[in-house]
Parts: C-alpha cells; sequence; structure tokens
C-alpha cells in the first residue's frame, strides 16, 4: 500500500459518489422523465448524444459534490478528535442519508407538483412565507412529515452503526485503498473545475443537458451555490442566474429592477428603457380606470363577494355522470339575474394574491381597501369565511380585521375544521348568525371564502354527482378519474351552497338589493397539465376563473382579473340608473397580465386576450411562447415568420414593466 494513500477515504469517497448518480439518474429518468419531455414539449433530451452527455455530466457531477463535501466535513470532523476512518465514513453515509431523504420527498410530493416544485412555489403554498408553506405541507403532508421524521432517525442510526462496521473492513489490500491521494484529489477537482463551468458558461452549449443536470439535487445545489458567491452587489440575482444579472457590480440594475419610464436608463437589460409612448392606449386606459373614484355609493344596495377556491371556469354549466354541476348558477343566468363574465383570468394562480389584488384594486396596497372604501360609506362589514383569514397575513393586509362582524374557521368547533379550513354548510351557519346582527337600517357588505374545492378535496358535505367516493383517495396519475370526481362533487357542494345563500338572502327580504360577485381565486389541474394543483404552469386550467355576477347594475369589461374587483364593485354601487340589461364588454385590445412567480420576480409572463389566445415570455431563456401552435423563438429573432410573436412577447414585457413600476409609485 502506498503510504500517501487513504484506504478508507477512496471508498468512502467511491461509496457517495456511486450511490448520487445512481440515485440521481434514477430520480431523474423516472421522476422528472427528462428523457420524455414535460410541457409544451421544449424541455426533453430525445437524442442519443444528448442522453450520453446526461449521464457523462452527472457522473462528474456525483463525483464532484461527495468530494467537495468530504474534502470539507472530514478535516472539521478531525478537530472534533475523530478518527480518519470514521469521519470519512461519517460523512459519506451522511451524505447518502441525505440524498436518499431528498429523493423520497421529490417522489411523493412529486406526485403533487410533479417538476414544479421550487422555492418560489414553496413560498406560493404558503402565501409568501416559508413558515406559511410548512405549516400548509404538514397539513395534508403530517402522515409522511412523521414517517419521514422516523426514517431520519432511523438512517442516522444505521449510518453510525454502518461507520462503526465499515472501520473494520480492510480496504488497504483493495486497488481503489492503493490509489494515492493526490489522484483522488486531482480527478474531484477536475469534475469540481467541469460542474463550475457547466453552470457558468459551458450550459449555453448544451442547454438542453444543462437544463437536464439543473433537476437534479447536485446540479440545483450547485447552482444554488454557484448563484450566491456570483451575487457581487447582492441584489438577488447571480452573475450566471436564469435570467443573468447583467450588471453583476451595480445593485440597480438586474433583470428584476424597477425600468422607470423615461429615464433614459435600462434597468433591467429589457428592451431598452421603458417609454410611456411606447404602452398601448388601451393598457394605460386600464391601469387609470383602476385608481379612479366612481364617487359614493347610492343608497339601497348590499354587496357579498364570495371567492371559490380552485373553483374551475369550465366547471359553470358542466355536465357530469349525467347531472348538472352548477345548476343554481346556470338558472340565474338563463334567468337574467346574474351575467357570466368570461374570460376571467387570474393574474397570479395563488389565493392571497388574488383577495389581495381584489381588495387592493391592482398590485399594491395604496392606504384604504375595498373595505375601508365601503366602512367609511356607512357600510356594516363583515367577513364569513371558510379559511383562516389570517394565514399569510391576509385579513391586516386587506383589511378584513377592521370588519364590524368576523367569523372563520378559528371561531368554529374544531371538530368541523381541518387544516384550518371547514366546509360550506359551517359558513353558512356564520352567515345566519351574520344576518341576525346586522343592522336594518345599514347597507352590508360581506367578504366570503368557500373552500370545498380545496385540495385534498376531501370527502363532500353531500354525495350529489357520485355515490362511490373514497375518503382518502390516493394521488398520482393513474388516480386522475378518482380525483376529479371528488373535485366536482365538491363543485356541486359549492353550487348548492350558493342556492342556501340565495335563500337566506331572499327570507331576509334582502336578495333583490344584494349584488353578489361570486369568483374562483384560480383554477386547478387534476393532471390536465400534468400536474395536481394550481400556480404551477400559465395554463387555462389553473388560471382562468368562473366569474358570475349576480343583479349587475353596470356592464363589465372582460377579459377580467381580480385586479379589476375593487373598481367594479364600487362602480356598479355608486350608478345613480342601472344599465337594463348588462352585457360584457370587450374593450379591443384588452389583455390580461398573468406572472408564474411573483411580480418582483417573475419565472414567464403571459399575455391572454378576450379570444383566450396566450403570449408567454420565459425570462430565463428569454423565449417567446405560442402554446396554441407550440411555436417559440427567441425575444431577439429577426426571421420574417417570428415578427408577430416578437411583437406580441415585446408588448408582454411592457405591459409587466409598467405595471412593475406603478407598484413603486406612492
Amino acid at each position: 500500500m502506498q503510504r500517501s494513500a487513504h484506504p478508507a477515504r477512496n471508498h468512502a469517497l467511491a461509496v457517495a459518489a456511486g450511490g448520487t448518480l445512481i440515485l440521481e439518474l434514477l430520480m431523474l429518468v423516472f421522476v422528472e422523465k427528462v428523457f420524455v419531455g414535460g410541457w409544451l414539449g421544449d424541455h426533453a433530451l430525445l437524442g442519443l448524444g444528448e442522453r450520453l452527455g446526461l449521464v457523462g455530466a452527472m457522473i462528474l457531477y456525483s463525483l464532484a459534490l461527495p468530494g467537495a463535501v468530504l474534502a470539507i466535513g472530514v478535516p472539521l470532523l478531525r478537530l472534533a478528535r475523530m478518527r480518519a476512518e470514521r469521519a470519512a465514513w461519517t460523512v459519506a453515509l451522511g451524505w447518502l442519508l441525505i440524498i436518499v431523504i431528498l429523493a423520497v420527498v421529490q417522489t411523493r410530493v412529486g406526485e403533487f407538483f410533479k417538476g414544479a416544485l421550487d422555492l418560489d412555489l414553496i413560498r406560493g403554498l404558503g402565501g409568501g412565507s416559508i413558515l406559511g408553506a410548512v405549516k400548509y405541507i404538514l397539513t395534508w403532508f403530517w402522515l409522511e412529515a412523521l414517517l419521514g421524521l422516523g426514517g431520519l432517525i432511523g438512517g442516522i442510526w444505521l449510518c453510525l452503526r454502518l461507520s462503526r462496521w465499515l472501520r473494520t473492513v480492510p480496504f488497504e489490500s483493495t486497488r481503489l485503498g492503493q490509489v494515492r491521494s493526490r489522484w483522488i484529489r486531482g480527478t474531484v477537482g477536475v469534475a469540481v473545475i467541469f460542474v463550475i463551468l457547466d453552470v457558468t458558461v459551458m450550459g449555453l452549449w448544451w442547454p438542453s443537458v444543462a437544463w437536464a443536470t439543473g433537476r437534479s439535487f447536485v446540479g440545483s445545489f450547485a447552482r444554488t451555490v454557484v448563484a450566491e458567491a456570483t451575487d457581487f452587489d447582492r441584489d438577488g440575482v447571480g452573475a450566471f442566474d436564469e435570467p443573468a444579472d447583467q450588471a453583476p457590480f451595480d445593485s440597480s440594475r438586474h433583470p428584476y429592477a424597477v425600468d422607470v419610464p423615461d429615464d433614459g436608463i435600462d434597468t433591467d437589460g429589457l428592451l431598452g428603457d421603458l417609454r410611456r409612448e411606447d404602452l398601448p392606449e388601451v393598457l394605460l386606459r386600464a391601469t387609470d380606470a383602476r385608481m379612479e373614484d366612481p364617487g359614493p355609493p347610492r343608497p339601497g344596495r348590499n354587496v357579498i363577494v364570495a371567492f371559490l377556491e380552485s373553483f374551475r371556469a369550465d366547471l359553470v354549466g358542466a355536465v357530469e355522470n349525467g347531472r348538472p354541476v352548477t345548476p343554481v348558477l346556470c338558472d340565474l343566468i338563463e334567468r337574467g339575474e346574474a351575467l357570466h363574465v368570461e374570460p376571467a383570468l387570474a393574474c397570479i394562480g395563488y389565493t392571497a394574491p388574488a383577495i389581495r389584488q381584489a381588495f387592493w384594486g391592482g398590485h399594491v396596497r395604496r392606504g384604504p381597501t375595498l373595505l375601508h372604501d365601503l366602512k367609511t360609506a356607512g357600510f356594516f362589514c363583515a367577513t364569513v369565511s371558510g379559511q383562516e383569514e389570517n394565514w399569510n397575513s391576509i385579513d391586516s393586509d386587506t383589511g378584513l380585521v377592521d370588519c364590524d362582524f368576523y367569523e372563520d374557521p378559528r371561531q368554529d368547533d374544531p371538530e368541523h375544521v381541518r387544516g384550518g379550513i371547514r366546509r360550506i354548510d359551517r359558513v353558512l351557519m356564520s352567515f345566519d348568525r351574520f344576518l341576525a346582527a346586522r343592522p336594518q337600517d345599514r347597507p352590508f357588505f360581506v367578504y366570503m371564502n368557500l373552500q370545498d374545492c380545496h385540495f385534498p378535496y376531501g370527502n363532500a358535505y353531500e354525495k350529489i354527482l357520485y355515490t362511490d367516493l373514497p375518503e382518502n383517495p390516493s394521488l398520482g396519475k393513474s388516480n386522475a378519474d378518482v380525483l376529479w370526481r371528488l373535485f366536482v362533487n365538491q363543485a356541486a357542494n359549492v353550487d348548492r351552497g350558493i342556492g342556501a345563500l340565495r335563500d337566506r338572502l331572499v327570507r331576509a327580504g334582502v336578495w333583490d338589493d344584494t349584488i353578489l360577485v361570486l369568483v374562483s381565486d384560480h383554477g386547478e389541474s387534476i393532471y390536465h397539465d400534468d400536474v395536481l394543483g394550481h400556480g404551477l404552469r400559465l395554463t387555462d386550467n389553473q388560471t382562468r376563473l368562473a366569474c358570475v355576477v349576480v343583479h349587475p347594475t353596470t356592464d363589465i369589461v372582460a377579459p377580467y382579473t381580480h385586479t379589476d374587483m375593487r373598481g367594479l364593485v364600487r362602480s356598479m354601487l355608486a350608478v345613480a340608473t342601472p344599465v337594463p340589461h348588462p352585457a360584457v364588454r370587450t374593450p379591443p385590445g384588452r389583455r390580461v397580465l398573468q406572472v408564474l412567480g411573483t411580480m418582483k420576480k417573475p419565472r414567464r409572463l403571459a399575455h391572454v386576450d378576450a379570444t383566450g389566445y396566450r403570449v408567454i415570455y420565459d425570462l430565463g431563456r428569454r423565449l417567446c411562447l405560442e402554446p396554441s401552435t407550440g411555436r417559440t423563438c427567441s425575444l431577439d429573432s429577426d426571421r420574417a415568420e417570428d415578427r408577430d410573436l416578437v411583437q406580441a412577447a415585446r408588448d408582454l414585457i411592457r405591459h409587466w414593466e409598467y405595471e412593475r413600476w406603478l407598484m413603486e409609485v406612492p
């Protein structure tokens, strides 16, 4: 044996690297499905060369990361007087334990999110906070969390036992054990250099392989480290992020910086400086209209705004198992009492942003909200909700904390609350108490939130459409039909609950004087987009809204989005003479801005017009997409056949830049 060799460390590195490689390749092929392709088909390794390139890259990634961890971890444990052999095996087995835990989590949670799970999505689940996301995930995956904790404890015990046993194995007699340390260090060094080059520059040469390695644990970790290390100006964007920081030493300039109109500075590196003269007139009119004051409310009208959690637009008028899903809504529309507003679309496919936008009348709060508008005008204001409205501070952000009457699951019997949510029958009991408490001489405003269509689509209050609904369905695409039946049956319960709400208002003698706005917060994909949930893709399944307005007094502009809510309610209350036959108007050129991520840091942007035509811009890859045809092109393309798509993407980017700037205007 060569004296400069470290047999135990050599074998520990081999075990850690080999285990990482096998697990990562299995995850990429069978969970991430990188050889098949995903949504829009723009990400897949279909050629033999790309697939071999991925295998080669993953060999180097799987050697570099465990090698670097061993190089750092072993000396640290040696400082704690741990023997070299034990330190090497402790670090190697600990690394593998972490990789296995991550794989199990990704496999289990991946049934829900598929390849869309990332930090922004986790924050979105919590309404914007990591703490809220942890609470959300523990609510629905508490059993998995408990099993995971047990597995972690068992894994640590097993690692300690294995490391003790492995110290007795005579590795010095093997060929690998006799390899000199400098050769091992050199090989790991080459692998580390490759990883750094792949993350920084080589990804430009083989973007498909770089995308696939980025879906792995080791690839994602390497990119995070490089991003943090190259964020020299600490503006949150690294020099090699997607999109990259083109001014790495100037914190005022980065891809998500606010581009102030007409200041001559292109702070976000997109299309030059933002100029108001380049903005479509219809966009300026729409944003200005959100800030207009329609005047004080006219006496004699009440308002109820009810958010329908995850209620898809195509549920209105749908037939399931030979029965109508929404007979109450359809009856109101057919009799002319209600206006079906189509299309209606979410800007951001999550609950909290939708509610905030509705009360703010925009993407940022400027002083009073819709609730304060009405409270100041003398309305008796109430919150009657199926969700805990303090979740992610929705109640304080929107002003709901200032309501005269307030009941959500926190005031209900805990036996009827699951994960901070209660069913519509319990919400209606709260509404009964509101009706009994309201002053008869004041108009009222009620905010409601009906959560029955929320994941995991638990057993409904009544089995309206199906009688064979399981209590605890398993997730997975193979079970999509069962999940859909649960989901649509929940929707039928919501519709029936809306009928019960109407009956209560009729008995109270205020039905004819009440404007009822029913709108969903977002859509829901029951594996229609290869994912389960919402906020994961910019598609109609996940972003199109059901929107029905009962007793409207004005025409309603479409496509409608949540930022229109505040102005719509105020204008319907302020009109002196109601329009005899309100209708949906679609001004030419009007489009809804959609965001995947957040307004301040989007991953993708989209424009949708009244016909449903959608254009998408991917900020990371500077790619324009047309989902209806699958057409893609670079934002810099000068080909004649791409001209219309590039122009549509430019209009989309300008719209986002303008809205982003408005968020900073006092």
